[in-house]
């Protein structure tokens, strides 16, 4: 009996597009809104180095001017300023072994089933860099804008723990309405599961679960995508949460240059062999209105994730009302 196997079935090209094209559908950054996809955005990624400049105009200010009945009295044109924005883009590759990768897959769809990994993986791993470059963020916030963008609720101290530090409706409020009146502008939550439980815990009439039909948990009508890879900091006496809170597009999004590649290697295994599927993209995920100054470490082409996380990674050019972004910090 004859079995088909993974590399007589595969095809580089479809492959790549098929995870990258899951990926885009699975997303819950893109399918929330949060993620704003655009032709210039990926026509900008497309278009080579490793960094490009997104230019902006700062909203127009200044009074308006009552009109005149004397044809001699001409009007004075404000300027019009424009400001620009710097981003980095993600360059990003891994491989597994074809054996291995085969072996956790059931079933006769072994292209589809492997997209749905490597999809999966990819989804999980864009999460992990995106929530780096809003906790960088907002360490940039606290470091350099007095924290006019944060609501930190928390303590670290040996005291016990109440309500007033924990996440609530209350606490939401406050965090969203550092955008001043704009704070309507905020549609959704990134939070962990702990801080999900402590709304559940004493606002279920308010939380609603995710169904068939309506993909999101929702909060006071506000999406809400539960990441647990958000983690927390763990400070000297108490764990330190944070809820991330964001409007429509805050983050500008592209993928390309997607590659997918397999590679027999006859010399490993002392002249047993191994072949690896190996996988590559190229992302250009920014947080609007500000400038990404990540360093670069060793010979990579673009900064990791834990370097996305510094403060000095990031420096906002919007006013603090024109970034659709706000956080919360809490005990639970």
């Amino acid at each position: 009996m004859a079995f088909t196997t993974f590399e007589q079935i595969y095809d580089p090209v479809d492959f790549a597009a098929a995870v990258q094209n899951y990926t885009l559908e699975k997303s819950a950054f893109v399918q929330s809104g949060i993620l704003e996809r655009s032709g210039e955005y990926t026509a900008r990624l497309l278009s080579g180095g490793e960094f490009g400049e997104l230019p902006f105009i700062d909203d127009l200010t200044g009074e308006e001017s009552v009109a005149s009945g004397v044809a001699s009295e001409l009007i004075s044109p404000d300027p019009v300023t424009m400001g620009k924005m710097v981003y980095q883009k993600d360059f990003r590759t891994k491989s597994w072994g074809v054996p291995d990768l085969v072996a956790r897959i059931a079933g006769e769809d072994l292209i589809g089933a492997a997209v749905k990994l490597v999809g999966d993986y990819r989804l999980r791993q864009q999460q992990k860099t995106l929530i780096a470059k809003f906790a960088g963020f907002a360490a940039s916030n606290v470091a350099n804008n007095a924290g006019d963008m944060v609501k930190d609720i928390s303590i670290d101290t040996t005291a016990s723990l109440t309500d007033a530090h924990k996440i609530s409706f209350n606490a939401i409020l406050d965090a969203t309405l550092t955008m001043g009146d704009r704070f309507d502008e905020i549609t959704a939550m990134v939070m962990n599961s702990v801080q999900w439980g402590q709304l559940m815990r004493i606002d279920a009439a308010n939380v609603v679960r995710k169904s068939d039909i309506e993909p999101f948990n929702r909060y006071y009508g506000r999406i809400v995508i539960i990441d647990d890879s958000i983690g927390y900091h763990q400070g000297t006496n108490k764990q330190i949460h944070t809820c991330y809170l964001l409007g429509t597009g805050s983050v500008a999004f592209a993928t390309g240059n997607e590659r997918s590649v397999i590679v027999r290697d006859e010399k490993a295994g002392m002249g047993y062999g191994a072949t690896e599927l190996v996988t590559s993209y190229d992302q250009l995920m920014h947080i609007k209105g500000s400038t990404s100054k990540a360093a670069l470490i060793g010979s990579g082409k673009s900064p990791t994730n834990d370097t996305y996380k510094l403060a000095a990674s990031h420096e906002r050019v919007f006013d603090r009302k024109a970034v659709k972004l706000a956080f919360l910090k809490t005990n639970g």
